[in-house]
């Protein structure tokens, strides 16, 4: 069974946004597949699919080698009005701050003819 997971960072949310969702997903797995586990699990239709590895290397801490493992992830883009589960409290922007922005820039727009 193949494992995947949203990959949530602040540059995948804001692609999210636009359409596009970032999940990891193991080494050994793919475009083909994560194609065929989106379709079948999820019921998403992935319109693009690509991929991204992160080869696992050594560092040196002091006197050990340690290695850092590698990743892969997969950047997906869904058709129109599709959100990957995981995604959606992300996505969904609260109602009530966006009501709050807009009083707040009439009252600046009023300040600033009653200056001129």
């Amino acid at each position: 069974m193949i494992k995947i997971m949203p990959h949530i960072s602040e540059k995948s949310v804001s692609m999210a946004k636009t359409g596009w969702f970032t999940l990891n997903v193991p080494l050994n797995v793919s475009g083909e597949q994560v194609k065929t586990l989106l379709k079948t699990s999820f019921k998403v239709t992935p319109l693009d699919i690509r991929m991204i590895t992160k080869k696992t290397i050594l560092r040196k801490r002091g006197a050990k080698l340690i290695s850092e493992r590698g990743y892969k992830k997969a950047i997906v883009k869904l058709s129109e009005k599709q959100i990957f589960p995981g995604f959606e409290s992300y996505i969904v922007e609260p109602k009530e701050k966006k009501e709050k922005k807009d009083q707040k820039e009439t009252k600046t727009k009023n300040v600033k003819k009653k200056d001129a």
